[in-house]
């Protein structure tokens, strides 16, 4: 999960973002701090225990995969997550 390891690093050393915000569509912005790119990655393979505390913003291409994402970081102790569904604007 592209960015996640910057975040688990700096909360070791006790620093943390306000919000941490999941990708889940095609992005061609670089990542920034807070932001993790999980695009393709199979929900088994996810693991949302750094979000631990804090709130979680979704994008995600269906409002399923948001609900699932949510149910992830849900378990993995985020406070609190809202999600929503990435539209294309022309």
């Amino acid at each position: 999960m592209k960015g996640s390891h910057e975040i688990i690093q700096a909360r070791m050393k006790g620093r943390s973002p306000a919000a941490i915000y999941i990708i889940d569509h095609p992005e061609t912005l670089p990542i920034e701090f807070g932001e993790v790119d999980v695009y393709l990655i199979p929900l088994d393979k996810m693991d949302f225990r750094f979000t631990v505390g804090l709130l979680v913003g979704i994008t995600s291409l269906t409002i399923e995969r948001c609900k699932a994402i949510a149910a992830l970081c849900e378990k993995g102790g985020a406070r609190a997550t809202t999600y929503g569904v990435q539209r294309k604007y022309y």
